[in-house]
């Protein structure tokens, strides 16, 4: 899953290090510089948890949209302080899709609000910002990746991949 989901993640440009199988059970990925949100002392606030303030910097950016909807479109609700970084430039970097499952957003967990702050922050209105040139280099990307899902016999993960980006897209023209 991990390897799939950082091609998805290049294909909603969300940011995350490339995956990379060097085995049948072995994967690679590069070091990312920075640290992990959950070291971020700025991100917390002793009362309430995250620093809302503060955690809108990554989850309100262009970024944090693209890892939300990444994270929907795979049904990976769990995009949770370990699993993003602050790098250098103060951008969030998404690793570690383990829990995604490729589900259909009709059985989905991610399609309501979750400790995964990405997704809690990805508003239809937010939605509606992007224009028309997004949601089809997006498209055509995730079609880009029809042969990958395909030789690795995984076809309906693909078509709940699509799927989901297209509730997301119905989502926006509402």
């Amino acid at each position: 899953m991990l390897f799939r989901s950082a091609l998805v993640s290049d294909a909603f440009g969300a940011g995350a290090p490339p995956v990379i199988r060097i085995g049948n059970s072995d994967i690679w990925m590069p070091f990312v510089e920075g640290r992990m949100a959950v070291l971020v002392p700025e991100l917390w606030d002793d009362h309430t948890g995250f620093n809302r303030a503060v955690l809108a910097r990554y989850t309100h950016s262009e970024r944090g949209l693209r890892i939300g909807m990444m994270d929907f479109s795979i049904d990976n609700d769990d995009r949770n302080p370990g699993n993003w970084i602050v790098d250098p430039n103060d951008e969030a970097v998404p690793y570690d899709h383990g829990q995604a499952t490729f589900l259909p957003f009709r059985n989905s967990r991610s399609y309501r609000p979750s400790y995964d702050p990405f997704l809690s922050a990805m508003t239809t209105p937010r939605l509606r910002q992007l224009p028309f040139a997004h949601w089809f280099r997006i498209q055509a990307n995730l079609d880009a990746l029809e042969p990958d899902f395909a030789a690795r016999n995984r076809p309906e993960w693909y078509r709940n991949l699509k799927n989901n980006f297209g509730e997301l897209r119905r989502r926006a023209k509402r």
